[in-house]
């Protein structure tokens, strides 16, 4: 198969993927249930050519080379020439016990609730990488 026709198979293939994997993260609406609300009516769907402005994302391996990325509700797709790479953030509650290890860390001794309440969450990044 030559190149060409293998980069737009794979391009097709993400085309598909993010679409299909944008409706399985947004299909949380029951049957029936008719939302037409616009949560953000200002995000482009749509990929971005590599050419040097994107640089290297940690934890990937250097032989993988960033050719598209693109937003899409929340998640980060990068397209690469060896896989898809799909990173998604989440927020997680910190506990009580967690709060006070990160104010006591900061040197923050008093209780303070402004601070707490800058520290209830922390993200965590969720990454999967799909190679072709």
């Amino acid at each position: 198969m030559c190149i060409y026709k293998k980069n737009k198979l794979i391009i097709l293939f993400t085309f598909f993927l993010v679409n299909s994997s944008s409706l399985l993260l947004n299909a949380q609406n029951k049957v029936g249930d008719n939302n037409w609300t616009i949560s953000n009516p200002f995000e482009q769907k749509n990929f971005i050519e590599n050419k040097g402005q994107i640089t290297q994302i940690n934890q990937l391996p250097s032989d993988y080379k960033i050719l598209f990325e693109t937003f899409i509700s929340g998640v980060h797709y990068l397209i690469c020439n060896k896989g898809l790479i799909v990173n998604k953030y989440i927020n997680i509650e910190n506990t009580e016990a967690e709060i006070k290890a990160i104010l006591k860390k900061r040197g923050v001794e008093q209780e303070d609730e402004e601070k707490e309440k800058e520290f209830k969450y922390h993200r965590e990044k969720i990454s999967e990488l799909f190679e072709f």
